[in-house]
Order: structure tokens, then C-alpha cells, then sequence
């Protein structure tokens, strides 16, 4: 059990860090209070259910999204780095891709 409270507290963190918030600014969208988030992401508490969906709420995801720990370990996923960059970063990305794929394309 210990193991999973310190994977779903590092989950937290992640995503909080990956959406740029606050421990206050998830707690005020979660409706749950920072120094709550805080012992959360120490690992130092079992949230209950209803924290849980508050804290999926609060990230604008779903609690399945928010449990999934499947794809990594490091509770960082493909679709949690793509909602947290802008559309201009997105561009960016998309132009070297575009780039780099006719580089090596070329290449060949």
C-alpha cells in the first residue's frame, strides 16, 4: 500500500507541475485546501474517493486518467504533456518533426 500512496502522490505532483499550478491552484479548483495537496503529494495521506474525483476535476481529466499509472511509472503521460503545451508550442513541434522527417528521409 505504501508503494501506491507514494506513485499517486508523485502522479500529483507531475501533473500539477506539468499544467504549471500551484498547490494552491489545484487545491482552489479542486475545492480541496493547498496544505491537504501538499501532504497528498508527500505521500502522507489516503485520499478518499471523493478527494480523488475533486483532484480529476480540478486537472479537468477523469478519475480513470488520473489512476492510470499503466503507461509510467513516473505517472507522466502522452496526453498529460500534450494538453500542457500552448498551440504555438504544438506548432513548433509539428514544424521540426516536419523538418527532421524530410532530413532523414534524404538521407536514406
Amino acid at each position: 500500500m505504501e508503494n501506491l500512496k507514494k506513485l499517486f502522490a508523485k502522479r500529483i505532483r507531475t501533473l500539477r507541475k506539468l499544467k504549471n499550478l500551484t498547490q494552491e491552484e489545484i487545491g482552489a479548483r479542486s475545492g480541496i485546501s493547498y496544505k491537504y495537496i501538499g501532504e497528498i503529494e508527500r505521500g502522507e495521506v489516503n485520499p478518499s474517493l471523493d478527494v480523488l474525483c475533486k483532484i480529476a476535476q480540478g486537472f479537468n481529466t477523469s478519475l480513470s486518467d488520473l489512476l492510470d499509472f499503466s503507461e509510467s511509472q513516473r505517472g507522466l503521460h502522452k496526453k498529460d504533456i500534450l494538453y500542457s503545451i500552448s498551440k504555438s508550442e504544438f506548432e513548433t513541434v509539428r514544424e521540426a518533426l516536419t523538418i527532421l522527417k524530410r532530413v532523414f528521409k534524404n538521407n536514406i
